[in-house]
């Protein structure tokens, strides 16, 4: 891959990670149970994102632990993304009904809005990060698309409290 198009993937996933995320936050304040679904598919993206510039070409991977689990310990952003693996059953719990037939029951309210809050930590600091601009056309590349790693492009990257 070039370095434009590489760039162009981190800021395209964090842009349609905003859009996942503004989709589960309206969708959770109507009680909609698709909520979780698009807060993990944002979540999964913005670790996409900060992966993608470590080799991390994942593949149809879907787990955020496993896409946490991928990123070096030198990288500040798994601070700031392990939280988010709890996130990873949503891709499918509350899609499907289970195999006796009955729907989970998704979080509570305050649930969902602290996931929700803590992906889009994740977010901010990975488009600050990257330097990208989340309301920019689909063409404008990541200012940055090297490796995080402690410097001064990250130095205040701080895990949300549990």
């Amino acid at each position: 891959m070039s370095p434009v198009s590489d760039a162009l993937i981190i800021a395209n996933l964090l842009r349609i990670a905003a859009q996942d995320l503004d989709g589960a936050r309206r969708l959770a304040v109507a009680g909609n149970r698709n909520a979780p679904y698009l807060c993990q598919q944002a979540a999964e993206k913005v670790a996409r994102a900060v992966a993608h510039p470590e080799g991390g070409h994942l593949g149809r991977e879907h787990r955020i632990d496993v896409i946490v689990d991928f990123l070096p310990a030198a990288n500040p952003m798994r601070l700031l993304l392990k939280p988010l693996e709890e996130l990873t059953p949503f891709a499918t719990t509350y899609r499907y009904p289970r195999s006796a037939g009955r729907i989970s029951e998704t979080p509570s309210t305050r649930r969902m809005a602290l996931l929700i809050e803590r992906t889009e930590a994740a977010l901010t600091t990975a488009a600050r990060v990257f330097g990208v601009d989340l309301a920019a056309p689909d063409d404008v590349p990541a200012a940055d698309c090297s490796p995080v790693r402690d410097t001064d492009r990250a130095p205040a990257i701080i895990c949300p409290k549990p």
